[in-house]
């Protein structure tokens, strides 16, 4: 009969290698990847191209800055000239038409061009007075040509008193009449 082991005897189980894992696929596995073809001087000149634009735009930005700033000083210094004239400048009065007549001083009948002497008639000249009392603008606002250019030379040479604003001399604006008899 068959005997029964006796129970010091002890059944070890067999000892069974690890199984090794390779990280690489075996190559029937293994799907190829397309490599694009590289030129040996294509990354040299995309390289250089990159460098070429970052340049320019650089250059461009720090241009428009140095043109800027140019510009602004440039205005800030105008606004500068502005506000000193406009703290010096002479106050400018307007007159209703005829309101300077009492003023007039020296005045010069206007002239007509010959074959034009028959002719009567009145120009309105629009003038601006200076604080001595000179003609330092004159445009003429109705009126024929030929009576408008005579108005304007004659009104240039006329003179008034210096008109007054709180004792001190200022220039004028105002319309005045020039009569052709």
């Amino acid at each position: 009969m068959l005997e029964k082991p006796s129970s010091s005897t002890s059944v070890v189980p067999p000892i069974v290698p690890p199984i090794e894992i390779d990280p690489a696929p075996p190559a029937h596995f293994q799907v190829p990847v397309p490599q694009p073809e590289v030129r040996p001087n294509s990354r040299h000149r995309g390289k250089l191209w990159g460098r070429l634009v970052a340049g320019f735009a650089v250059m461009a930005v720090v241009g428009a800055l140095v043109a800027w700033r140019s510009w602004h000083m440039e205005w800030v210094e105008l606004q500068r000239q502005a506000d000193a004239v406009a703290s010096t400048s002479v106050q400018r009065l307007k007159l209703p038409p005829g309101a300077i007549d009492p003023l007039t001083v020296y005045k010069v009948d206007a002239v007509l061009p010959a074959g034009e002497n028959n002719r009567n008639g009145i120009a309105l000249v629009h003038i601006v007075v200076a604080a001595d009392g000179t003609v330092i603008d004159a445009r003429p606002e109705s009126g024929t040509e030929v009576f408008n250019r005579a108005a304007v030379d004659a009104v240039k040479d006329w003179r008034f008193q210096p008109y007054r604003v709180d004792g001190a001399p200022v220039e004028i604006e105002t319309t005045v009449a020039v009569e052709f008899h």
